[in-house]
C-alpha cells in the first residue's frame, strides 16, 4: 500500500500520461488505497479527493472532454503540490 505522498506524486506524474489505461490503473490503485486507509470516509469525500481529482481530470483530458478553468481542479493541484512535498496537513 502507497502512502498518501507517494500517491499524490504519482496523480502529479501521470499528468503528462498519453495512456489511459495506465491512468486508470494507476487511479484504482489509489482508490483501494483510500477505501482500505480511510473506510468510513464518505464517498463524496473519496470522490472529492485531490488525487481523484487529479485521475478524473487527466482522463477527462484523454477523452477529450475536459472543462477548461476548473476552478476545483485548479485547486485541488494546488493541494497535491503540497501533498507530494510531504505536507499531510493540507
Amino acid at each position: 500500500m502507497l502512502t498518501l505522498q507517494q500517491h499524490a506524486k504519482k496523480a502529479l506524474a501521470v499528468q503528462d500520461a498519453c495512456n489511459a489505461h495506465g491512468v486508470a490503473v494507476a487511479f484504482v490503485s489509489w482508490l483501494d488505497d483510500y477505501s482500505k486507509l480511510h473506510p468510513s470516509y464518505s464517498t463524496d469525500e473519496k470522490n472529492q479527493h485531490p488525487v481523484t481529482v487529479a485521475y478524473v481530470d487527466k482522463l477527462a483530458s484523454l477523452a477529450g472532454c475536459q472543462a477548461l478553468g476548473n476552478e476545483a481542479a485548479m485547486a485541488a493541484f494546488s493541494i497535491l503540490t503540497e501533498l507530494a512535498k510531504g505536507d499531510d496537513d493540507v
